[in-house]
């Protein structure tokens, strides 16, 4: 009658080529390619990290916090060594 619409449950999965036979997966496929591609890869462009995405933004919210922490520590230290100091410099009775 009409065209059916598939859900995306209903969808089937991709046709398996004969290369993904030969490996197993498609994830083992893209790891063989990605090892081969290495092999001639002399200026190491592939090892560069890539800084994208929220991995990034995680770091630098982890180094703030730690700089933050690093702060509240030397305002402590700076304060027990002014009351040490004050301690020192008053007169006995």
């Amino acid at each position: 009658m009409g065209t059916q619409r598939q859900t995306k449950a209903h969808q089937t999965a991709p046709p398996v080529t004969e290369m993904t036979k030969l490996t197993g997966t498609k994830s083992q496929l893209s790891d063989f390619i990605d090892g081969m591609a290495r092999i001639f890869d002399f200026t190491g462009s592939l090892n560069r990290p890539r800084y994208t995405g929220s991995g990034f933004e995680d770091d630098v919210a982890a180094l703030r916090s730690d700089w933050i922490a690093v702060g509240n520590d030397l305002r402590s230290a700076m304060g027990w060594y002014e009351n040490e100091e004050a301690d020192k410099t008053e007169p006995s009775p």
